[in-house]
């Protein structure tokens, strides 16, 4: 059901709001909204909001950046089973652990940055040195340019140009000129020109024809071989350097839980940052408003009771954008996240989906997959990452979700035969040479596929008559019981008299025929004039809507029959032969065969199952437009807390 929501304004004190919007927090029952413009505006100078900042927003920053580092330097292999530590909320908190690990983080961050400054200087210097790589052979200063008598000249010309032919013209030019090859690569051949000043404009210009583009060594003194033996040992200092700055990230490693710790709780803190900042505040106090389930309403007194706060709590007023939660059991709890990812019912809506459809998913999901051994593996492998890791939020609640699924199937899967497919009977057959298999207690799909297509539309009819059921007691809840009899009702008395001329009986005829007439006249009775009629003729015309909806249930005998001849393919390939290569052919194919039809089985199930609810089932009776609650909450990352 949906629960009742009960609208809470309170005042705290400036001095202890904090403490307060933490408490809340661990609560976990209530949303808490932004001032409204209007109320600060109307106010004038009595009610404003502030920005808030504790600085936890950049201690999140230089922590987050500390256990990147611990990633890259110290990284920490952790088993994907292994659960987050475990906390109390007053140990998460707790102001020595926060500034101990937000030390232990700066610190990290601090050697990282030098390393990244120290790595930034080797990059230059490596640059440094494949500049002046082709340029070792050269014996000269580097910073030598020029005598009193002649112009020493260093530059590059493409590689494709003949060197000797370079020579061969510059000496046409000038006698006086001596070009020198230092060395050549796959684009450039590296020269020097020594030549008299009174002859150099006309040996530049005769080299520019080759594409000289003269090279700059001004920030460089002595020959470049000593250049780069200096930058290679700076390179080698600098590396030595980070190798020390590395090991002193590695042995503050140690401190790695304290910094997990210290970045959930600075996140938090941030969030309460974020949060004080929308609030309205007068000069002593900050007014909350927001929303609190009715069953928790007492919890909520008792906290502001002992904090000294104001408080009042109201029935929603018209107009109110009320969020919605649900009220369910621990079954259907786990099917909650398939409805909130197609929409959430507006608070005053009559209706909660979640009961009814977890039902049916449940039972879509086990005969899509069909397989009594994949529905042990399915909830075992939800059961153990749930029991191992703990997760939280969306990711419990899908694993709980497949761990019920994996029990629907293993009940289709024991109705219908399915023990990874045919393998029994293809096993014993390898072994033994004769087949021996465990009987479906129903009935066995591949041999009776007409069966499964009818068990299917079954489904599917008695989901769209559920549907159908639920859009009908919404009517009447909202005072239009006719709509009910006629928009629903006609319509039960149609399908009621197909279903018994189905049956071999010639009367339902008769009742498929009233109940179509029912439709024609009633169906345009809100219409004016001819209205009337053209509005009959739409409701019945509807029948091929309906028709559409329940030929979609047959993908349940699709989805099931694919995966157990896929299955079936998988064990016939897995035991095509004999001895030591038939064992490992065997173990390889069965294992990864099986796996893969579990993931697309899998896929498929649950898309198809989820489908049916939105397009089939939720399309006679849902009405979204509501908007889910959101109270509070401590959303970590590293650290589990456990309730005080």
């Amino acid at each position: 059901m949906i629960v009742r929501m009960r609208k809470l304004m309170a005042f705290c004190s400036k001095d202890n709001y904090r403490e307060v919007l933490k408490e809340l927090t661990g609560l976990g029952c209530v949303e808490l909204e932004s001032a409204q413009r209007e109320v600060i505006k109307e106010s004038g100078d009595l009610v404003s909001t502030c920005s808030v900042d504790t600085g936890s927003n950049e201690a999140k920053s230089v922590i987050s950046s500390a256990i990147r580092s611990l990633d890259r330097y110290a990284p920490h292999k952790v088993s994907m089973l292994a659960p987050r530590d475990p906390l109390k909320e007053g140990q998460l908190f707790d102001k020595s652990l926060m500034e101990r690990g937000q030390k232990a983080a700066q610190k990290i961050k601090d050697l990282s940055d030098s390393i990244d400054e120290n790595n930034a200087q080797i990059l230059k210097a490596e640059n440094k040195i494949a500049f002046l790589n082709p340029w070792e052979g050269l014996d000269v200063p580097l910073e030598e340019n020029e005598t009193r008598f002649t112009f020493f000249t260093k530059g590059v010309i493409p590689s494709e140009v003949d060197f000797e032919n370079v020579k061969t013209e510059i000496s046409k030019v000038s006698t006086e000129c001596e070009i020198t090859l230092i060395s050549t690569d796959k684009e450039q051949h590296y020269i020097t020109a020594l030549c008299y000043k009174k002859s150099w404009d006309e040996v530049l210009n005769k080299l520019k024809d080759f594409s000289f583009a003269p090279v700059s060594f001004h920030e460089y003194t002595g020959t470049a071989k000593e250049n780069i033996v200096s930058l290679k040992k700076r390179i080698k200092s600098l590396n030595d350097e980070n190798e020390g700055l590395i090991n002193e990230i590695k042995s503050s490693s140690s401190m790695r839980k304290d910094i997990f710790a210290a970045y959930d709780a600075f996140t938090q803190e941030a969030k309460r940052d974020e949060l004080s900042s929308s609030l309205g505040m007068t000069k002593k106090t900050v007014i909350l408003t927001g929303w609190v389930p009715k069953e928790r309403e007492k919890d909520v007194e008792a906290l502001f009771e002992k904090k000294g706060c104001a408080w009042e709590f109201a029935d929603p007023s018209d107009g109110d954008d009320v969020p919605v939660t649900y009220k369910t059991n621990r079954f259907s709890e786990s099917f909650v996240g398939i409805t909130d990812m197609y929409g959430t019912p507006p608070y005053n809506s009559i209706i909660d989906p979640n009961p009814l459809m977890s039902i049916f998913y449940f039972t879509f999901f086990g005969f899509m997959m069909c397989d009594a051994m994949y529905g042990i593996l399915i909830f075992l492998g939800s059961y153990i990452f749930l029991k191992l890791k703990r997760p939280s939020g969306t990711m419990q609640g899908m694993l709980k979700m497949f761990m019920y699924c994996g029990i629907s199937t293993f009940i289709a899967g024991a109705l219908t035969g399915g023990w990874f497919a045919d393998s029994v009977s293809a096993v014993s057959l390898w072994l033994t040479g004769t087949a021996v298999s465990i009987p479906p207690i129903w009935f066995d799909p591949l041999k009776n596929p007409m069966m499964m297509l009818a068990f299917s539309l079954a489904l599917g009819a008695v989901q769209l008559i559920a549907g159908m059921a639920l859009a009908g007691w919404r009517m009447i809840k909202q005072g239009h019981p006719m709509d009910a009899v006629f928009d629903i009702g006609s319509w039960w008395v149609l399908f009621a008299g197909l279903g018994i001329f189905a049956m071999g009986i010639n009367s339902g005829l008769y009742v498929a025929l009233l109940g179509a007439l029912l439709l024609l006249l009633t169906g345009g009775r809100k219409n004016k004039g001819l209205g009337k009629i053209t509005g009959g003729l739409g409701s019945l015309y509807n029948i091929t809507s309906y028709v559409s909806d329940l030929l979609s249930y047959s993908r349940i005998m699709a989805l099931g029959l694919s995966g157990a001849v896929v299955g079936q393919v998988v064990n016939k390939i897995a035991t095509m032969a004999h001895g030591f290569m038939g064992i490992l052919l065997f173990v390889l194919v069965f294992i990864f065969g099986h796996i893969f039809n579990i993931a697309v089985s899998l896929l498929g199930a649950y898309v198809h199952s989820s489908r049916l609810q939105y397009i089939e089932f939720y399309g006679k009776f849902f009405d979204d437009g509501g908007r889910a609650f959101k109270p509070l909450s401590n959303n970590t990352k590293y650290v589990e807390i456990i309730k005080e």
